[in-house]
């Protein structure tokens, strides 16, 4: 007959034994199993313990699976242990898509509750978890996990993730666009260049692969014919492609093309106000809030090139328009800086360089600018405050040095400290944070000779050897952004001013859906 505890009660009344009692005591193994003890006695027809009143932690697919095993009335159990295996496989199958669902609604609700975005993203990865534990040949709920990654800006394993997602449905554009999205970020160019590739051979109408590769093409490689034509390809696909002028605009501008930049950037401004005027201004839409972000940032960069082609008042205007439409950006307050800078109307490019550094604290080459008229105005300490704040945050503005250094020398006396400060203990310490090969032997004896020169013939005779030192300072930058000298302070500091912000890639392009992700 069986060990008592593993006979069913119909048995146990005196009924005959069927498969249907025989799945009864594997509901109880199954029982002990998650519980680690055996199933209350029930009495005739009454309902039987649930292992999730001893355990609350056991998921509730396997308690709908032993509670259907040990169903008081035999009518009630699985009709075999054939079906008994297909109800839990449907079972983990439904409860997996019940977790996955939950954690997109978590990804949702993140995106209207910034407050308590972190939380919500916590809570998705965890239903992510879970549906990939009772269903992990679904590749859906990796590209899941890997864009809750995404969000909190866990790169590496967002990359993981649709890594798997890739060879469990290796034809997926999606995951392919956004694991490129992630190398990007994490500044692999190639792999993202690969994956872009790879989206836009399975779905070729597609524009964000194209513009997202033109971007690395760009931004990354400093190829501008490549990121031109990629940006071409977009707009023959979707000729009101805003994105793809914008960042056309952009590369005609690095390449040294301004007059077809501003083509672009205004046709980009045309456009985007068409579309305004169903997208209400001041609208707290998502959709509205991105569109007039992108009109924004049209304004900036037509202001850039306006600048590049020295037309200052042109650039004022674009980028007092773009901090109208959006004035939580940084850079195109630093940029109308550097036109009131450039017209030593200093006070004005402190305040605006002030309101940059504030939006971004960690906008070296605001810092630096500031840094540069304070120094015009003779602050020296407010100065050497500002060339210091930029060189902790990015070491490789050798002006920052120089400048520091000619503070110490002109307002201090102190020459042998600024020598160190400007020339070779400095770009020794800057060349061993990994800048290797950026500092030459030959540059090294001309900034320490352009130095001694400097002491040998007074502070105020510059002429000879400032071509010298802004030569070093040439070749250490790069090629297509070399540095220019601005002026000569009235004692007679250093000081060389980059006529524009180092430029950074746009963002990334935005679908429903997907993830947007700022490259620098």
């Amino acid at each position: 007959m069986g060990t008592a505890h593993y006979v069913a009660p119909e048995v146990a009344a005196g009924g005959a034994a069927t498969s249907s009692s025989d799945l009864y005591g594997l509901g109880v193994v199954l029982f002990e199993l998650l519980t680690g003890r055996r199933p209350t006695e029930p009495a005739d027809g009454a309902a039987v313990s649930s292992p999730r009143t001893l355990r609350p932690d056991i998921p509730d697919e396997l308690d709908a699976i032993a509670r259907s095993l040990l169903a008081a009335n035999p009518k009630s159990r699985p009709a075999n242990a054939t079906a008994a295996y297909f109800q839990s496989v449907a079972s983990s199958s439904q409860a997996a898509d019940a977790y996955y669902q939950r954690g997109l609604v978590y990804i949702d609700k993140a995106s209207r509750e910034r407050k308590q975005a972190g939380q919500m993203y916590d809570l998705a990865i965890r239903d992510f978890n879970d549906a990939i534990r009772l269903n992990p040949t679904m590749a859906a709920h990796f590209v899941g996990r890997a864009s809750a990654y995404m969000l909190k800006e866990e790169f590496r394993q967002a990359i993981a993730d649709f890594t798997e997602a890739i060879r469990l449905a290796p034809g997926d554009e999606y995951t392919f666009l956004h694991r490129g999205i992630a190398y990007h970020t994490v500044n692999e160019p190639d792999n993202a260049i690969s994956d872009y590739s790879e989206a836009h051979r399975i779905n070729p109408k597609d524009v964000n692969p194209l513009i997202n590769r033109g971007i690395v093409y760009y931004s990354k490689k400093g190829l501008y014919d490549l990121a031109i034509q990629d940006f071409t390809e977009a707009l023959d696909i979707d000729r009101k492609e805003i994105n793809a002028l914008i960042n056309r605009g952009i590369a005609y501008r690095e390449k040294g093309d301004p007059d077809k930049a501003v083509i672009d950037f205004s046709e980009a401004l045309r456009l985007g106000l068409l579309t305004g005027d169903v997208l209400q201004f001041g609208s707290k839409d998502p959709e509205a809030v991105r569109h007039w972000a992108q009109v924004a940032h049209a304004r900036y960069q037509r202001g850039t090139a306006y600048v590049a082609k020295k037309e200052y008042d042109l650039a004022l205007a674009d980028f007092n328009e773009s901090i109208r439409i959006n004035p939580n950006e940084a850079r195109p307050y630093v940029s109308r800086g550097g036109i009131f800078l450039y017209r030593q109307d200093f006070q004005k490019a402190i305040a605006d360089f002030s309101e940059g550094i504030r939006l971004d604290p960690n906008y070296a080459f605001a810092y630096f600018q500031r840094g540069f008229s304070y120094h015009a105005l003779e602050e020296p300490d407010k100065a050497y405050t500002d060339y210091t704040q930029s060189i902790q945050l990015d070491p490789h503005y050798i002006t920052a040095y120089l400048n520091r250094g000619i503070i110490l020398y002109t307002r201090r006396g102190e020459f042998d400290a600024a020598k160190g400060e400007a020339a070779p203990d400095e770009m020794r310490l800057a060349a061993s944070r990994r800048f290797n090969g950026l500092f030459g032997r030959r540059r090294l004896r001309d900034a320490d000779a352009a130095m001694y020169h400097a002491k040998e013939t007074g502070r105020n005779n510059f002429q000879f050897f400032t071509p010298e030192l802004n030569r070093v300072a040439s070749e250490r930058m790069n090629t297509r952004a070399p540095l220019s000298l601005a002026s000569a302070l009235r004692q007679g500091p250093i000081a060389f001013m980059r006529m524009r912000s180092p430029s950074k890639a746009p963002p990334l392009l935005r679908r429903e859906g997907s993830i947007e992700i700022t490259a620098d």
